[in-house]
């Protein structure tokens, strides 16, 4: 029926699925303010702070895909290959305007 009302487990369903959507923006916030040259995140330590942060899961593909689509939008973000693969926002280049990924 259409005025019924969800349980909270399908609430929950319908957020995440709605924060999936903002899924390439939150990334993008975390690369802007919690990295830099002297502080790298890897992948793993990302994809802990967005699901920690906004409920969003991201597998290992979909982050190498988000990180690829921030940087064909014109996001300067580094990768460092030591011990643990590692990326930064360098801050170099130039930022990507929101309206880019809506």
């Amino acid at each position: 029926m259409y005025n019924e009302r969800k349980n909270p487990s399908e609430r929950s369903d319908l957020m995440r699925g709605s924060n999936q959507k903002l899924r390439l923006i939150y990334l993008y916030k975390l690369f802007l303010t919690e990295t830099d040259e002297q502080h790298p995140l890897t992948r793993a330590q990302l994809t802990e702070m967005l699901f920690n942060r906004y409920g969003i899961e991201a597998e290992r593909k979909t982050f190498y895909d988000d990180l690829s689509c921030l940087q064909e939008l014109g996001a300067d973000i580094a990768k460092l290959w030591d011990k643990y693969a590692a990326s930064y926002f360098s801050g170099m280049g130039s930022t990507i305007s929101l309206a880019l990924l809506c």
